[in-house]
């Protein structure tokens, strides 16, 4: 297929079928319920907590992040007085010492449980933990109370063989059974009958000899062996989990005679550790889909909204000023505001399941700062916020403060904190920038805005919490800017928090620590800008290779005002084709392609080598996503929505004289 050239007057006309969009909602809503759900309604407690401290030269804490209602009714208190407080501040039962064990067991990748007695309310309880990062473990809460009672019971009443409904058995010193109750008969299914005399060995065939004549000596020698894990087994085969407890039976004298064993079945207990792993298994499971099934909305959410807002950038250069120019701008702004919520929604989820990934390298601070003050200075002059004073205030460093982070980032972080600092803030100014202190870097966003009541400034941080009331009322957004900021700070090492005074302003923190590197200053997008107007490239042959037909038709629009040659191919075997049958200088290829996907025509181009410059669009938008279509060899990513004045740069990168 070639460019056509029309006449006359034309009508774009743009249908928005928002069915998938409403489906896609429902699917997003019902996959946290479910996540919510399982988390809510287990039945022992569950908390997930960070450990705090590491960077910061102090002893290491655990907070807790989030509890769920099981969790919250064993320690007898409410989600707001338990989350982002330290455990052993909050927990009455849980003292400093079972923190600090707890910690150590977790830093050194090990799981941890221990058990302990609350005095004040008289009950056993036992914690196990495991890690899920270097920084966060999952800790679960039980009430074994009712289990200890009858542990203390048995010991007690050890000496009532007969009429115990436990298994109790006596062995000699040379490791014959000598005695036998009912306890005992049903449990293992022997008669007295047959086994009174025999070795005792019968009843734990997979522990060899040696070490159950090991465990003789030591309770012949006045040990007491208590909840011993053992699996023995009964007379029809069958394994019996048991905590098996060894105490010295004393004749008058005072000389160990023989030794009781006391054998507790364990198998509801094995069996709810084993419903407890297939429930962590399964949340671990749901979250990344969860997080799958995110990535694949926002795909097919930006594909459609390439075209929208494509089309709506070239409308609104073909129309005058006016009420229509209006229109098409908030189509803009309401398309953009919908893709930076599905950016929040991924990130957020990415956060939860562990699954964002932070990648450092060494920059120029200065730098990244200059391009963000100069963004946002048009942001506010788009948004008529001209009058407020944006200000940029950086140590003078003459190397240019080379810091060693993930750029993508922490320019993230700023983006959101300025944004929300423009939000609310209707005259002044709006300070920004960072100094070094201790070890770290110290950044601050501070406006005279509103500013924030003393009882909100902790809980903005909460995902999906927005102020609402007359005198801070929210403008826009999801709720998640700061939650997600307050994720990527703990990932970059550093942490965030706020000062405000209610119409004063308010000034958030965050740090960063410094890290030294060996890497070399890398480039960014400050260094070189390029054109964002259309490059002359007559005599040159583009194509674009894009199965969405409008996407196809708003690549072709914009692409003609360069004057180039273009080929249009729906799927990669066409594309592959008029690789093979025209000289082509650049080539746009659709990730996603049919027959043959933008990877798989690039490895033929790569072969056939034909000089070809290949520029991926696609509507992923992950940063690993683009970090993987560099590493195949592609010179460039274009994102969807894609606007012309990022298509015009990328051309300019490649054709425009040096």
């Amino acid at each position: 297929m070639t460019a056509q050239k029309f006449t006359g007057k034309q009508c774009v006309v743009i249908f928005d079928d928002v069915t998938l969009r409403v489906k896609t909602r429902e699917e997003i809503e019902k996959s946290e319920k479910k996540f919510r759900k399982l988390f809510t309604n287990m039945i022992i407690g569950v908390t997930i907590n960070r450990i705090i401290g590491l960077d910061m030269g102090k002893s290491p804490r655990a907070i807790m992040v989030d509890v769920n209602p099981a969790f919250e009714i064993l320690a007898g208190k409410n989600s707001a007085e338990l989350v982002d407080r330290p455990i052993s501040d909050t927990v009455p039962f849980c003292d400093m010492n079972i923190e600090e064990d707890l910690i150590l067991a977790i830093l050194q990748k090990q799981n941890h449980e221990t058990e302990f007695h609350c005095t004040k309310s008289d009950k056993h309880f036992r914690i196990n933990a495991f890690p899920i990062d270097e920084d966060q473990f999952v800790l679960t809460l039980q009430d074994i109370s009712d289990q200890k009672r009858e542990y203390l019971a048995r010991k007690h009443l050890a000496s009532i063989v007969a009429s115990s409904e436990d298994a109790i058995y006596s062995v000699s010193l040379d490791a014959k059974i000598l005695s036998w109750n009912r306890g005992a008969q049903e449990f293992y299914g022997y008669s007295p009958e047959e086994v009174l005399g025999h070795d005792v060995y019968i009843l734990t065939p997979g522990m060899d000899r040696d070490s159950q004549l090991e465990l003789i000596r030591k309770v012949a020698g006045g040990d007491t062996i208590k909840n011993l894990e053992l699996v023995q087994r009964s007379k029809s085969g069958n394994d019996l989990p048991v905590f098996l407890t060894k105490s010295p039976i004393y004749d008058s004298p005072g000389n160990v005679m023989a030794i009781s064993n006391i054998a507790k079945d364990i198998s509801g207990i094995k069996e709810r550790e084993e419903e407890l792993i297939r429930a962590r298994e399964k949340a671990e499971s749901s979250g990344k889909l969860k997080t799958a099934f995110l990535q694949n909305v926002s795909h097919e959410i930006r594909t459609p909204m390439n075209s929208i807002l494509g089309f709506t950038e070239i409308l609104k250069k073909r129309i005058g000023d006016g009420q229509d120019q209006k229109y098409m701008r908030a189509i803009q702004e309401s398309g953009n505001q919908l893709i930076r919520i599905i950016d929040d929604i991924l990130d957020i989820s990415r956060i939860d399941s562990n699954e964002l990934d932070i990648h450092k390298t060494s920059f120029n601070l200065h730098k990244l700062l200059d391009r963000i003050r100069e963004r946002f200075e048009m942001v506010m002059s788009g948004q008529d916020k001209s009058n407020i004073k944006l200000i940029l205030r950086v140590p003078d460093e003459p190397e240019g403060a080379c810091i060693y982070t993930d750029y993508v980032r922490l320019q993230q972080v700023l983006d959101n904190l300025l944004d929300n600092a423009v939000k609310y803030t209707d005259d002044g100014s709006i300070d920004f920038g960072y100094l070094r202190r201790d070890n770290n870097y110290l950044f601050f966003v501070k406006d005279t805005g509103r500013g924030i009541r003393k009882s909100h400034r902790g809980i903005i941080f909460n995902r999906f919490y927005r102020i609402d009331d007359k005198n801070t009322r929210v403008l826009t957004g999801t709720g998640l800017g700061l939650s997600i900021c307050k994720g990527l700070v703990r990932m970059l090492g550093g942490s965030i928090w706020n000062d405000s005074e209610i119409g004063k302003g308010t000034t958030f923190y965050f740090t960063i620590p410094i890290e030294e590197s060996d890497m070399p200053v890398a480039g960014q997008p400050t260094d070189k800008e390029w054109d964002e107007k259309a490059p002359d490239l007559k005599g040159k042959t583009i194509l674009v290779a894009e199965d969405d037909e409008y996407s196809l038709q708003m690549m072709k629009i914009m692409l003609a005002e360069t004057g180039a040659e273009l080929l249009l191919a729906k799927d990669g075997n066409e594309a592959l084709e008029m690789i093979g049958s025209y000289h082509i200088d650049l080539a746009l290829l659709d990730i996603r392609l049919p027959k043959l996907n933008g990877f798989e025509i690039l490895e033929r181009i790569e072969l056939a080598k034909h000089g070809i410059i290949p520029i991926a669009q696609t509507a992923y938008a992950m940063p690993e996503e683009t970090r993987k279509i560099l590493e195949a060899g592609f010179k460039e990513h274009l994102k969807k929505p894609i606007s012309s004045g990022d298509l015009y740069k990328t051309l300019n990168k490649y054709f425009s004289p040096a």
